[in-house]
Formats: structure tokens, C-alpha cells, sequence
């Protein structure tokens, strides 16, 4: 599919039945040509059984020209029940389930893709507010939601490596930094205890105090956590994985490196001591000495695909600006995701494929 916005509003979300047939050939709806759908709807203790047929339902809402939208839903066509049913509630990302077991989600099919789209190419959260006019709560959920794909997608995961290929280790402080040592951080501008008690001055020495300490940067620092890096090219990707540690010691390294690397792989680090014993444990291990050069010149080795991308992660999320958020584990995992599907004309179905393994009922 083509990665153009043109294409996506004109071909794919244009009307809700576009927008159906078009996840149906995805097979994330039902196709009632293929699946014998019946209804579900229980009333007495009994399962009424009726064959169920794809029709279109006026909504409540309204098109942009004032006319009511139309959706996509699924009537029972037994005599004397006739209930609509919901087309997407057999996939539960679509869908928001109340309390009685009804689809309740206040977003049509094209609203919930265009946010799916947005969230696949990395616009940011205010980029799609404001195109969009949904609330800010609204879209931080169906991010979240879209990153749950991802999140699960990592849980599956393979090894990395193996005999003869080149695995890239290093670790990187996720903690905002100020430029020029000016400036204050996200929550790094509170007084200490004893200015705060400090009894008022007169404007005389007021107005010296500020000029005194105009550039001075008082109260708590942003403290951020220490992430681990692990990359290596196959298939023409550079896959990375990245995992929030406590400690930069062996006892914490070395056992993500053994379930992340497949034994026999070529390990490239730095001289860091954490990795002496890389060699023991079944890795033919290799390091350059960064005081002295970039790349090793008798052995090759180099650190330096993983050092170029903790640039790209932490701009990606503010990390310098900001510090690390609550969600950087989740946003570490949707970094490996988007590693593995760099071509930007494909990466919208592979999104979809992922979604289809995962919340497909």
C-alpha cells in the first residue's frame, strides 16, 4: 500500500463500506461469503440461531456537508428478531465492549484507522489532534492500544544472531540534558528547603539576589534510567533491541545478552568491564578501545550502528528535553517493531497483519 496520505483518505477510508471491504480482504472483519454467520442474540435461555446479512445503518453523526454517516453492521434476518450486531465484534481492536457485552466504541471504522494510520507513520500526538479533531485523551489511547500490537509481537521474538554474524552491544543514559548547562529540566526547578524558608527581602536586596542568581540552577536534577543496546544486520534491517537496566555490572548484563544472543555469535563492544567474559559463555567476543580509535585496527571490531542509534531513540521521544516517560519500556519495544519493518510503502499492512494474529477472536 502506498504510504502517501492522498491514497490513504481516497482509497481506503473515502466511506465506512470502503473502508470494511478493505479490512475484510485484510480478513480483520468477517466475510459472510466465507463464514456462515448466525446471531447470537440470547433471549429466554435461548440462542436465537439466525442467519446474519451485512447491511448499512444510519448514524448518528454527521459528514462534514451535514448529511448522517452511514455504517457498516449485521442484522439477523430470523422473523421476530432482526437485532443488529456490531461487524466488528469479532476483532477486539475494534471494538469496545460495556458492561452488557455490546460493542460501544463511540469511533467509526475510518475514524479508528485514520488514527491507526497516523500512529504507524509517527505523527505525534498533537500533529493528530490538531488534523484529526479528536481529544488529546482519545488519541494517547489509541496509541497506546496500537503499541499493545507491538508490545505483544516482542513477547514472541527469535535470538539474535548466530555463528558468523555480528551482534553490537553498548549501554546509554536516558536522561535529558540541558544545553549549555542552562535552562531547567521537567520537574528540576523546585526550590530547596532552606530558600524556601528564607525570610523576605526588601527590594534593594531583592532585585541583587536575582541579578545573582538569574542563571542558577536550583532544586532536584532529572534523574534517567540506564538502557542496554543490542543490534544487528539481517536481511537487509538493522534490528535493535533495547532493555532498561538498574545496574551496568555482569550480574545484570550477562544474562540478557545470553537470552537475546544465540551462542557462536561474533560480539562487538566496548572495553567496558562488564564484558570480559563474554568469551567463557560460548561468544567469540571482540572490543575496541574508544580512547584510541572508532574501529579496532587489527580486529575490525566497532560499536559504531548501535552508538549511532541512541541519537535516533532518544530524539524519537524527547529523551533530551524531557527525560525518560513512564512508557519508555513500551516505547523501547515499539522502536525493535518498527527496526523490522523500515520500508515506509509496506509497514502499514505489516502493522495490520501483526494486529490480525493478535486480536483476531
Amino acid at each position: 500500500m502506498s504510504s502517501r496520505i492522498g491514497h490513504f483518505y481516497r482509497n481506503i477510508i473515502c466511506d465506512e463500506q470502503t473502508c470494511a471491504n478493505y479490512l475484510k480482504s485484510k480478513q480483520l472483519l468477517p466475510q459472510n461469503e466465507e463464514n456462515h454467520l448466525t446471531c447470537n442474540e440470547v433471549r429466554e435461555g435461548v440462542s436465537c440461531g439466525g442467519d446474519l446479512k451485512e447491511t448499512t445503518r444510519t448514524s448518528k453523526k454527521r459528514n462534514s456537508d451535514g448529511s448522517f454517516k452511514r455504517t457498516v453492521t449485521l442484522r439477523c434476518t430470523k422473523k421476530g428478531c432482526q437485532t443488529f450486531q456490531s461487524i466488528r465484534k469479532g476483532n477486539q481492536f475494534f471494538s469496545y465492549t460495556d458492561l452488557n457485552g455490546r460493542c460501544n466504541s463511540k469511533l467509526t471504522l475510518t475514524e479508528i484507522m485514520e488514527l491507526v494510520w497516523y500512529w504507524v507513520y509517527l505523527n505525534t500526538v498533537q500533529t493528530t489532534v490538531l488534523w484529526t479533531g479528536r481529544s488529546n485523551h482519545t488519541v494517547v489511547d489509541w496509541y497506546n492500544l496500537c503499541r499493545n500490537v507491538v508490545v505483544d509481537c516482542f513477547s514472541k521474538r527469535q535470538k539474535m544472531g548466530g555463528r558468523g554474524c555480528i551482534v553490537e552491544i553498548d549501554e546509554s543514559l536516558f536522561q535529558g540534558k540541558r544545553k549549555y548547562n542552562r535552562g531547567r529540566l521537567l520537574c528540576s526547578d523546585q526550590r530547596t528547603g532552606n530558600e524556601e524558608n528564607e525570610e523576605p527581602l526588601n527590594n534593594d536586596e531583592t532585585e541583587q539576589s536575582a541579578e545573582e542568581t538569574n542563571q542558577r540552577n536550583y532544586g532536584s536534577r532529572v534523574q534517567g534510567p540506564w538502557v542496554f543496546g543490542l543490534c544487528w544486520h539481517h536481511n537487509d534491517v538493522l534490528e535493535r533491541r533495547f532493555f532498561i537496566v538498574q545496574k551496568r555490572d555482569r550480574a545484570t548484563l550477562l544474562p540478557i545478552i545470553q537470552r537475546e544472543v544465540e551462542q557462536g555469535t561474533i560480539i562487538h563492544s566496548d572495553q567496558w568491564k562488564a564484558y570480559a567474559t563474554l568469551n567463557e559463555h560460548g561468544f567469540s567476543h571482540k572490543t575496541v578501545n574508544h580512547s584510541l580509535n572508532f574501529i579496532d585496527p587489527s580486529t575490525g571490531a566497532h560499536t559504531q550502528s548501535i552508538e549511532g542509534l541512541w541519537r535516533i531513540v532518544k530524539k524519537r521521544y524527547g529523551i533530551k528535553v524531557n527525560g525518560a516517560s513512564s512508557l519508555l519500556e513500551r516505547q523501547l519495544k515499539e522502536e525493535w517493531w518498527r527496526s523490522l519493518h523500515p520500508a515506509m510503502d509496506t509497514i502499514f499492512d505489516d502493522f495490520l497483519s501483526d494486529m490480525k494474529t493478535i486480536f483476531l477472536v
